[in-house]
């Protein structure tokens, strides 16, 4: 009877707190709102140590059962309510705030820096470097495809021509840490991927486009001397669901971050043509290498059967 009595006390604790904010119209101790008081993850942290203590010594306890039962829904608003920056909301200067999102491409590190692509729960995305310490502190731990918060990061201006608002650098006190478990950033779905005829009619060469390839076989870079400058350049050539075929010409850094073997499925992300008659492709700023998060080879089977973009 103690024991119940117990239980009940605790329930009393935590409904009559200032950590509720308020209950649902249907009442009866269904939470809806949290209270945004300082000590609230304290008091949780309280009332469930008692309420693993009232369990060992009675686990057949049907009151403190569904005691428990309630706070784990109370923890999972706790979390949810969290605040978090937007990609949209972001300033320039030093952002302290804490953004999280989806790494969707993550790019080889090279000369001690490495870049990602974030997507927020709104589908907005930007880009953010990572160079000198922290590249060597998140190097390994950031993957490409997994939901992350960071928080301490400088805001620049994307550079002129970018499909991305903003442009994040890490710093020394940057912060990343896994979301594991977390589902609430959606998971990167490319939109409207072109074909290589496509392509041969397109009206704006200028524009960066979307596609989906299979690398077919690869050049060795060669040295080209350009203005005095000592450049490097590597000719790739791909092949669409379509079976269609064209050469993709990679320059300097870029050849580094195409770290993709032959045989490989890739989604192109932000590429554009040449600017001249042979139909071929090149980079762009925002150029990025999909190999992870989305079922490629699914995609390529789907493409190929309707032979066509979607």
């Amino acid at each position: 009877m103690e024991k119940t009595k117990t239980s009940q006390q605790l329930a009393s604790k935590v409904f009559s707190s200032d950590f509720v904010k308020s209950l649902s119209a249907s009442g009866k101790g269904h939470l809806t709102e949290l209270s945004l008081t300082e000590n609230r993850r304290n008091f949780l942290e309280e009332v469930k140590d008692e309420l693993d203590s009232i369990q060992n010594s009675d686990p057949a306890n049907n009151e403190t059962l569904k005691l428990q039962k309630q706070l784990k829904s109370i923890e999972k608003q706790e979390i949810s309510k969290e605040a978090f920056v937007l990609i949209r909301d972001l300033n320039l200067g030093k952002c302290s705030g804490k953004l999280k999102a989806r790494v969707t491409y993550k790019s080889t590190t090279i000369d001690n820096k490495f870049w990602m692509d974030l997507l927020d729960e709104e589908g907005n995305e930007c880009r953010m470097l990572f160079e000198e310490d922290p590249c060597f502190e998140y190097e390994d731990y950031v993957k490409a495809s997994l939901i992350y918060t960071i928080q301490n990061f400088q805001v620049k201006k994307s550079f002129p021509g970018s499909n991305k608002q903003f442009f994040l650098n890490a710093i020394n006190s940057t912060e990343v840490l896994e979301c594991k478990g977390d589902k609430t950033i959606p998971r990167f779905k490319p939109g409207r991927l072109l074909t290589v005829k496509e392509l041969e009619i397109i009206s704006d060469s200028s524009k960066p486009i979307d596609i989906l390839v299979k690398v077919v076989k690869q050049s060795a870079p060669q040295a080209r001397f350009i203005k005095g400058e000592k450049c490097y350049v590597k000719d790739v050539w791909l092949i669409d669901p379509a079976g269609d075929k064209i050469k993709y010409t990679l320059w300097n850094e870029m050849i580094k971050k195409f770290d993709i073997a032959d045989g490989s499925i890739v989604l192109c992300r932000s590429v554009k043509l040449a600017n001249n008659s042979e139909l071929r492709l090149v980079s762009t700023g925002d150029t990025a290498f999909i190999t992870e998060g989305i079922d490629l080879h699914e995609l390529w089977c789907d493409l190929k059967a309707k032979k066509k973009a979607f």
